[in-house]
């Protein structure tokens, strides 16, 4: 008979896994070993496949045969077709997850991690939220940085293309209740008919590090990117914003700005990125086989100026004298 709970130490996290069903139960860093990165809910699944998904819910494929690896576990579903493998490195868990993609409109993987709305029995410091969050334009690759109040992070990166990421949310819309990478979603609309990209693989990758620049600097030699990190999300129009540059041992390209007009230059100063105009600049880096990451920087106007238009606005429509926001709507009498 099978020992059900497993667990697995590394140099930077353990895991704790069911090898009757293939569900991890645990994942904990070496920061806080008492503190769950996986939501604590039994039915909040993590490495889990679904079918038939739609916007409310979806079918979860169990595991028939749960198999020991060299290096970690694959579980794989009765017909064969669907499975998810681990394989447990010393800073990092790689997972590869097949399926048929031919069985929307939803197809994806639940990955829910311990969000901080979620019901736990550690303190609220323990839990995390989404810090940093990027999306390759094309949906060839994605990365997430999650950050607890405690100071601990956890990266995710997606490494191939896939069809979308989504938190789930409370009926009420207050509430963060799940997270999912998807492989096929069929029912989402997206502008002048285009369709989301769908797979019938993912290649994921979770990262444990014990600051965000180290983070980072996983997240983009994981992925093969070279990223270009400001310190600063933005300025007004004459400041130079500082740029970090990570994983620049895999550049194939120099690296370009394409300033709020559109014209694309060298970025001349490696450090620095000079604000001259209001709009969106973007950094431009060329990393491994030609894979492109993209770094936004927005210049503005001062807050002052910002917040002076906002408030003649809401005097105007919305705000009463006394300083209270109010919007009147009439009601039609029933017939």
């Amino acid at each position: 008979m099978k020992e059900e709970n497993i667990k697995i130490h590394k140099k930077y996290y353990s895991v704790t896994y069911d090898e009757s069903t293939g569900e991890i139960t645990g994942l904990y860093d070496m920061l806080n070993p008492e503190a769950n990165w996986k939501a604590e809910a039994s039915d909040k699944k993590m490495g889990t496949i679904f079918l038939h998904g739609t916007q409310d819910c979806e079918d979860e494929i169990p595991f028939s045969k749960v198999e020991r690896t060299d290096n970690g576990f694959t579980g794989t579903s009765a017909t064969g077709v669907s499975s998810v493998a681990y394989a447990f490195e010393e800073d990092r868990i790689q997972i590869k997850v097949k399926t048929d993609k031919d069985c929307g409109p939803r197809v994806g993987v639940q990955m829910n991690l311990n969000l901080l709305d979620m019901p736990t029995r550690l303190n609220w410091v323990n839990q995390c939220m989404p810090k940093v969050i990027y999306t390759d334009d094309e949906f060839g690759y994605a990365y997430f940085i999650f950050a607890t109040a405690d100071g601990r992070f956890l990266g995710l990166t997606v490494n191939g293309e896939f069809a979308a990421w989504r938190i789930q949310y409370s009926y009420d819309g207050h509430k963060m209740t799940g997270f999912q990478i998807l492989m096929q979603a069929d029912d989402v609309i997206c502008e002048e008919g285009r369709r989301l990209p769908s797979v019938d693989s993912l290649s994921l990758t979770l990262i444990f590090s014990e600051v965000l620049s180290e983070c980072m600097e996983k997240v983009a030699d994981q992925l093969g990117v070279e990223i270009a990190m400001p310190e600063i999300s933005g300025g007004l129009p004459g400041s130079n914003v500082p740029i970090n540059m990570l994983n620049s041992e895999c550049r194939s390209a120099e690296p370009i700005v394409i300033t709020p007009e559109g014209d694309a230059v060298p970025l001349e100063v490696r450090e620095i990125l000079p604000l001259t105009q209001n709009g969106i600049y973007t950094i431009k880096t060329t990393g491994r086989e030609g894979k492109v990451h993209r770094s936004r920087i927005l210049c503005h106007e001062g807050w002052k100026e910002l917040y002076h238009k906002i408030n003649y606005f809401y005097r105007d429509y919305f705000q009463d004298e006394c300083g209270a926001f109010y919007r009147v709507i009439k009601k039609k009498p029933a017939a």
